[in-house]
């Protein structure tokens, strides 16, 4: 946007030296330096809040890094390059274990029980996807899969996923899968990456 910030509304030849100066000269000069300052401030506010930072603002509230929330806001013709993707350990699974879309790309898990995952903040009308790494300590569990969702397309080639069940049966060992939808979570895609089972 333009600035509207004016330094020509300013008169800067304005006291002039040995002679009577008109006051209405040094008002116009004290309302139009006011006025500045007011543009200058607005304009500050919405660089504050509107710009991408790389570290947080001096005196700021937020943590020592800039968290950037571009709020949905398109991001075009971008050339990324070092580009790291957030990756959150999940430790120990038991029983039910949320998969927070919108806080990693990449999720590990390790677990000797069975489990069922549950996804939110999938986004409706774009493609998310996750990355899950699962590490199957002792014994054969099952992972039972979003039972909400109306059409799991399930990872073709992969002799762990049961269909019927809706749910991966894991022996011990190393496995990651990327899971992708469109439409919210309703259906959901899984992708195998890595199936490595441990040797006895």
């Amino acid at each position: 946007m333009a600035s509207n910030i004016n330094p020509n509304s300013i008169d800067n030849t304005y006291p002039i030296a040995g002679q009577d100066n008109d006051s209405q000269g040094f008002r116009d000069n004290f309302t139009n330096t006011k006025s500045n300052f007011e543009h200058s401030r607005d304009e500050i506010d919405d660089l504050q809040n509107n710009a991408l930072l790389k570290n947080a603002l001096s005196g700021s509230a937020e943590s020592a890094d800039a968290h950037n929330n571009l709020d949905g806001t398109m991001l075009t013709s971008a050339v990324m390059k070092d580009m790291r993707l957030p990756v959150s350990l999940l430790g120990n699974a038991d029983g039910t274990t949320e998969i927070d879309v919108s806080t990693a790309y990449y999720f590990t898990l390790s677990t000797g029980v069975d489990i069922e995952l549950v996804f939110i903040n999938f986004i409706n009308n774009f493609i998310n996807k996750v990355m899950i790494e699962i590490t199957v300590e002792n014994n054969p569990i099952e992972v039972t899969l979003p039972r909400d969702a109306q059409n799991t397309i399930g990872p073709t080639g992969s002799s762990y996923y049961n269909a019927g069940n809706n749910s991966l049966e894991l022996p011990t060992g190393v496995f990651i899968y990327e899971f992708f939808s469109t439409n919210g979570g309703s259906t959901l895609i899984i992708v195998p990456v890595v199936e490595e089972v441990s040797t006895p």
